[in-house]
């Protein structure tokens, strides 16, 4: 069973390309623990409280700033009537950015986001398991690889 998020408080702080992204599995420590610039994200209200059906179509893209939290445990499990492909021409799901499948629950796309996993976990399906091997719970990218990186290119899509 792949899991995200532990039942213990997990406080850390991701920072990829200016993106600075704080999980907490148990909410966040009191203000006087926290930074300056984490106080002022857990007095935002929260933009969206992700369930279990924001993840049926497949990955939640956060694009936007804002504080997130999990209403509840989520198992990555998306489109099994697609055999956990995007279908294609979803213009949510670009096969530029999706080429391998469903390679991440959520990604985080912007900056100035705090995802609060608010005592709740992230775990990948074992019948996605099965089929998509490359997946991380969260990723802090619109795609698995920086630009030119990775794997080489599919050549599925117009400028591609």
């Amino acid at each position: 069973e792949m899991c995200c998020g532990t039942k213990s408080i997990l406080h850390s702080l991701l920072v990829s390309s200016s993106l600075i992204a704080t999980v907490t599995a148990q909410g966040p420590p009191d203000d006087d623990a926290m930074p300056d610039w984490a106080a002022k994200y857990q007095r935002l209200p929260v933009k969206k409280t992700l369930r279990q059906r924001d993840f049926d179509k497949g990955t939640y893209r956060i694009r936007e700033p804002g504080r997130y939290r999990l209403g509840e445990d989520i198992t990555f499990n998306p489109r099994p009537d697609t055999d956990f492909w995007p279908e294609f021409g979803d213009a949510d799901y670009p096969v530029s950015k999706f080429y391998l499948g469903f390679f991440s629950a959520i990604t985080i796309e912007t900056s100035g986001v705090w995802l609060d996993l608010n005592g709740h976990t992230i775990k990948q399906s074992d019948e996605h398991y099965l089929k998509q091997r490359f997946f991380s719970c969260i990723e802090l990218n619109d795609g698995p690889f920086e630009l030119n990186g990775g794997v080489s290119s599919l050549n599925l899509e117009v400028n591609d």
